[in-house]
Parts: C-alpha cells; structure tokens; sequence
C-alpha cells in the first residue's frame, strides 16, 4: 500500500532513559501541528498539560493534542525512560486533524493493554530506523494498529470490563493457591494476561489491597489454621506458608495478626477448652 493513502502520518519513536543521579525535562512546548504520545516504561513524571498538573507512573499512556501546551520533568532521585511517537493527520474518526482524543476525557491513564502497546511502539521505532525500502509502509500499518489499540483503551478507560472482573477472581484463585510461593506482580500479570500495572490498579480497585497484600492476607490465613488445628512447629508452618526463615514469618504474623503465632496458638487452645 502506498503510505500516503493512510489517513494519518507517522514521525518519529524514540525511548528515552535517564538514570537515577538525572532528570528529564522538558520545558513548556507545543506542537502546532502534531501530536505526541509517551508511554511511561518505569519511574514517574510530573506533567503540566494546558494548565493542569498530572502525574505519570510506570503503565501510563499521556496522550497530546496538537495545540496542547505541555511541560514534563521526571522524579529526582528515580530512573526513568519513556516511548516517545509523534504523529498527524486524522487520528481518530470524529475527532478533528491530529488529536488523539475528545477533550472531555483526561491527558493521562493507565489502558489495560499497556503491554500491547509499548510493544507495537518498539516495533515502530526499530522499523522506522531500518533501512527497508518499504519501510514507511510497515511504519503506517504498525501505525494503524496501534491507534485501534488505543482508540480500544480510550472508549472507557476507567471501567473495568466484564472480562477484567473475571480475570480479578482469577487473579485471586491463583494467590490462594499459590500463596505459600514466592509470588510477583510479574508472575501474576503473565498467569492471568493483564498489564501488571493495570492488574495492580483494578485489583486494589476491587478489593481494597494490592496483590501481594493479597498473598500476604491468605499466607497468615493458612498460618493460621494450621496453627490451630495442627501440631506442627512455628518453624515448619513458616516454610509450609511461604516464608524462607522463622523470624520473617513471626514479624509478618503479629503484624497481620496482633499477636506472635505462639499466643495465636494459646489463645485457640484455651478458648476450646472452654468451650
């Protein structure tokens, strides 16, 4: 396909790293006649967008209009890189030439698809600096499919899809099942099939605690039970429970539980001899 019958234009795509002793920043700006699209790979950015201050985590997308005014700096103190692409032309049906989106709907989130497009952005900035002789047709169709992705994303980017509430309760299911290993927001995210930024966020959305609280939460569950209705030692219910030393467990126990396992134990005993 010759690439001038694409809608839309592709320019540019580039990362952008900066260790933990730098900051990046970049001053008040505009782009008259393009717009911008940042994905935020790790760390946190603050961002003022046409008077309005935002804050950019790890799994956010931060989408501009061309005509929006808008500064970004990184944290001090924290590493950080971004996807950086720019593009024009018609974006997105029903909006007007190079806008990315309506302007009720807000500069900055985290879409449940950031994987899919922090990916198909990489393949555009590795095709864009090729040497290929087709290669701003390929740039345009990668293009393509990373505006459908995003006008996805864009449609309700705050709800959480039927689909999604499923996956929370597998989600749950796993860590339940699972508690007594060492578990990551990056070994769940890839059992279940979600961005980990957005699992994390809808997680804690749903049940008031973030994944690995939610480990911790059925860990001392099944310290607990074991404690009252078995004969093992502190030591054997901290392995069987996750927990690779015996002071880590009891620290997490009396935490979670108010009381060393020992007591928890004490007071279970006493209270069925009384009953």
């Amino acid at each position: 396909m010759d690439p001038n019958h694409f809608p839309f234009i592709f320019h540019s795509a580039d990362v952008i790293h900066c260790p933990s002793d730098t900051r990046h920043i970049k001053p008040l700006h505009v782009h008259p006649e393009s717009c911008e699209i940042i994905l935020v790979l790790e760390g946190q950015s603050r961002l003022s967008i046409n008077q309005k201050t935002y804050t950019a985590t790890a799994g956010s997308l931060v989408l501009c209009n061309a005509g929006d005014w808008h500064a970004e700096a990184s944290v001090k103190g924290q590493a950080y890189s971004c996807l950086s692409l720019s593009c024009s032309g018609q974006i997105m049906d029903q909006l007007e030439l190079h806008q990315l989106r309506p302007p009720q709907l807000p500069p900055v989130y985290q879409p449940a698809e950031f994987e899919r497009l922090k990916s198909i952005g990489l393949q555009l900035m590795a095709e864009n600096s090729s040497s290929y002789a087709n290669k701003h047709e390929i740039t345009g169709h990668l293009l393509g499919v990373f505006l459908g992705i995003l006008k996805r994303s864009l449609a309700e980017p705050n709800r959480l899809p039927a689909d999604h509430q499923q996956h929370i309760r597998m989600a749950k299911r796993f860590i339940e099942e699972n508690a007594h290993r060492t578990l990551t927001l990056e070994l769940l995210s890839t059992e279940i099939g979600l961005s980990k930024y957005y699992l994390a966020r809808v997680f804690k959305e749903q049940t008031n605690m973030s994944p690995i609280q939610y480990a911790i939460h059925c860990r001392i569950g099944l310290a607990q039970y074991l404690l009252q209705h078995t004969d093992a030692s502190i030591q054997q219910i901290a392995r069987r429970t996750g927990y690779k030393s015996e002071t880590h467990f009891q620290q997490a126990f009396k935490k979670a539980a108010g009381q060393t396992p020992g007591k928890y134990r004490t007071c279970m005993k006493e209270q069925q001899n009384h009953t």
